[in-house]
């Protein structure tokens, strides 16, 4: 815009003056938008927002609630998995960067209900995960879940579901019979480090037909002699040796034979004897575990040997 009383061109920053000629048309001042003003300290989405002024920060979004189930309960002595598997690190679960405990494989959140479901020390390991200024708000938010809402029923007793491997009537009634004795004896206990002795007199003294035994005379071995006298010849012993490396995948009633040195074995030289039960332990007069699935990746060597009746 030209100024008439200089006849200069210079930046004109008001409008123009009613009495004042102008040489051209008016042009509309300058208007600067007022942003509408948000809460002290946060930002235009309701966020708490520390010394930000010209950004906004959007929400972690939240994970979904998982949907797992288990057959386990709060008397159970090892942690319920409801299903899944530890992630990469070995780890159940984790915190999520929202604060949220979250199944640490899948990324599910945990929900009041598996809450309420679990032993008290797992219980206290996922809350633990939570920072301490917020932890009473998380058990709070918690203490609603309903146990029953977690929990599948049990398989019927003695059922033996092995959809991977192909098994006769008289194996899975075997097996059935095996798996029954051994939850009896060893469910809601802790191990004792005399697996060999519990699985040897189950096999030679219950009257539970198993293969061959109970002719084998077990007795006075550690549970790697198991072995030395099956694995060269199983059949001599009315047994079947699975092409299978991971304990977690033998089919419930089977016999599942570790080395020294196998996560959750703590015997130098014995190793771990134990009937697979197929609910993510193992009884050898106790709940064994072996620290999970993902301690067995493909081509380990831990497995001496997963056995069924041939």
């Amino acid at each position: 815009m030209v100024n008439p009383t200089t006849n200069s061109s210079s930046p004109v920053t008001g409008g123009v003056s009613p009495t004042t000629p102008a040489t051209s048309a008016p042009q509309p001042p300058a208007v600067t938008p007022t942003p509408t003003a948000a809460p002290s300290g946060t930002d235009q989405l309701g966020l708490r927002q520390a010394g930000a002024t010209t950004s906004l920060s959007l929400e972690t979004s939240k994970p979904q609630p998982d949907t797992g189930k288990t057959w386990g309960g709060p008397d159970s002595k090892v942690e319920l998995n409801f299903g899944h598997k530890p992630d990469s690190q070995g780890r159940l679960y984790k915190l999520d960067p929202s604060g949220v405990p979250v199944w640490a494989a899948t990324g599910r959140a945990i929900t009041p209900d598996q809450m309420a479901n679990m032993p008290a020390f797992q219980k206290e390991a996922i809350a633990n995960l939570v920072p301490e200024a917020q932890r009473a708000d998380f058990q709070s938010s918690m203490a609603t879940g309903v146990a029953e809402r977690a929990r599948r029923p049990k398989p019927e007793p003695g059922k033996i579901d092995s959809p991977n491997i192909p098994l006769g009537d008289s194996q899975k009634a075997q097996m059935s019979n095996l798996l029954q004795h051994a939850i009896a004896r060893s469910q809601g206990k802790n191990p004792d480090g005399m697996c060999y002795k519990h699985v040897a007199d189950w096999l030679e003294y219950s009257g539970v037909r198993y293969g061959n035994f109970p002719d084998a005379r077990l007795s006075g071995m550690e549970a790697r002699n198991f072995a030395d006298l099956v694995n060269p010849d199983p059949a001599k012993y009315g047994l079947k040796r699975l092409n299978i490396d991971n304990p977690y995948d033998a089919p419930p009633g089977a016999i599942v034979l570790v080395r020294a040195g196998t996560p959750g074995t703590a015997h130098p030289t014995a190793g771990d004897i134990a009937i697979a039960t197929g609910k993510g332990w193992f009884a050898n007069g106790g709940e064994m575990n072996y620290g999970g699935p993902g301690n067995f990746p493909p081509g380990n060597n831990y497995v001496l040997g997963i056995y069924v009746p041939a």
